[in-house]
């Protein structure tokens, strides 16, 4: 795209972003009550606070309720009733929900990561199950590469840390990549993986501001991804 193309791209979003928070403020400024809202870990630190800052700005009486975890815990959530809305991997179709983005999932790690092309990959993974776990051991099964794995954790904060250190590598999406996390080039000679999806499910008795906050999450998340505008 042209700088002048990218400016006027720039400039819509702009109009748009303003005309969507007068019309959130009409529909919000007297809502109260809760909205219970579990999301994955993918997006607590890139997409959702911009999100959530609007939705309150524009929602000022209304209490939030957040639960930020794996996709296997907010699906059992869910199903439970104890989410309004659960932002969570695809794994499978459901007729309650959207498809909000999907996003190329990469090979991550250190700049001085110590896994290069051709000897056995150190893997660092979240405990099962786990989408990106079953992605990465697929592809690296598929293309007949050794692997082994070297670390484990819960969290991607743990991931983070073995990453960090250089002790392994993970498939992840770029929304991972920070200081001392990078994708990793062609010289680790790694497989493909696919492509990871993300879904929106709303209760079919959701409140109002419910899917005020469904519509923001749809339209919100993929211009939040590294790389766009």
């Amino acid at each position: 795209m042209t700088p002048t193309g990218e400016a006027l791209v720039g400039h819509a979003r702009r109009i748009l972003a303003a005309h969507r928070e007068a019309l959130l403020s009409l529909k919000g400024a007297r809502a109260d009550g809760r909205i219970a809202l579990g999301c994955t870990q993918d997006f607590a630190e890139r997409g959702l606070p911009d999100i959530l800052r609007l939705f309150s700005d524009t929602h000022p009486r209304l209490r939030l309720d957040l639960r930020i975890g794996r996709s296997a815990e907010l699906a059992s959530a869910f199903a439970r009733g104890e989410l309004d809305l659960a932002l969570a991997m695809r794994n499978g179709t459901s007729i309650d929900e959207r498809m909000v983005l999907r996003e190329t999932m990469l090979w991550l790690g250190s700049a001085h990561c110590l896994q290069r092309a051709g000897g056995e990959v150190p893997l660092a993974l979240l405990d099962a199950p786990c989408s990106f776990r079953h992605a990465a051991i697929a592809a690296l099964d598929g293309a007949g590469r050794r692997y082994r794995i070297a670390a484990s954790s819960a969290s991607l904060s743990g991931l983070a840390t073995a990453l960090k250190a250089g002790i392994a590598v993970t498939a992840r999406t770029a929304r991972m990549t920070t200081d001392g996390i990078t994708r990793l080039d062609s010289a680790f000679a790694l497989p493909e993986l696919p492509d990871a999806e993300f879904s929106l499910r709303l209760r079919p008795d959701a409140t109002t501001p419910a899917r005020n906050l469904a519509d923001l999450l749809t339209d919100m998340l993929p211009q939040s991804a590294p790389g766009q505008c």
